[in-house]
């Protein structure tokens, strides 16, 4: 089911709504009492509260975003993957554990200056912070122009790339946060690098 966009408030109000509703309904079934209809109604709304769950924890967590839309374990559909089978959520390095909770300061307003970091080759920086968080960005609609900066404009534009067929091909993620691009360049009011 795609969800229809919600902002942080409104997504908190209809995960309560839907927990209340839920757990009634299922009072009504432990006791032997549920219509088929009501029955039917307690799995949908399982189902949308399990969805707008993982997409309000995601806000707030890159780390869980990044295992959620781009890891094989989590989202095998998706042909972009970053995060190779067998590698989890509970196992994440700390260096990425580190950098995603630094991510959700900014994400969250709590850091307000630029930030640096230095760190050698084969971290997976460019996973979490060029593809993943700017990915993060564009589909909770928390930044509306974002600058992608790499030593060529090639390499930025890579990055912008690879989050343009995320946004028009990652069945979960277009699930969860909606159309957010067509498919068909053609149908996009600007699609570039």
């Amino acid at each position: 089911m795609t969800l229809n966009w919600l902002d942080r408030p409104a997504r908190q109000a209809r995960i309560d709504l839907l927990r209340k509703h839920a757990k009634a309904l299922q009072k009504v079934h432990s006791e032997g009492r549920a219509t088929r209809s009501q029955q039917d109604t307690l799995l949908a709304d399982l189902r949308e509260l399990e969805q707008l769950t993982r997409v309000h924890r995601a806000e707030h967590d890159v780390l869980f975003f990044m295992y959620e839309y781009f890891s094989e374990d989590r989202n095998p559909a998706n042909l972009g993957n970053l995060i190779p089978a067998g590698q989890t959520l509970e196992t994440a390095a700390d260096f990425h554990r580190e950098l995603c909770g630094m991510l959700d300061d900014i994400t969250r307003g709590r850091v307000k200056s630029h930030v640096g970091w230095a760190v050698g080759r084969n971290h997976a920086k460019t996973a979490y912070l060029s593809n993943a968080f700017l990915c993060q960005q564009v589909v909770y609609r928390l930044r509306k122009y974002i600058v992608e900066v790499s030593e060529t404009t090639d390499v930025a534009g890579d990055f912008i790339n690879w989050t343009k067929l995320q946004l028009k091909f990652n069945a979960k993620l277009r699930e969860d946060f909606g159309e957010l691009l067509y498919e068909q360049n053609s149908r996009n009011e600007l699609d570039n690098k």
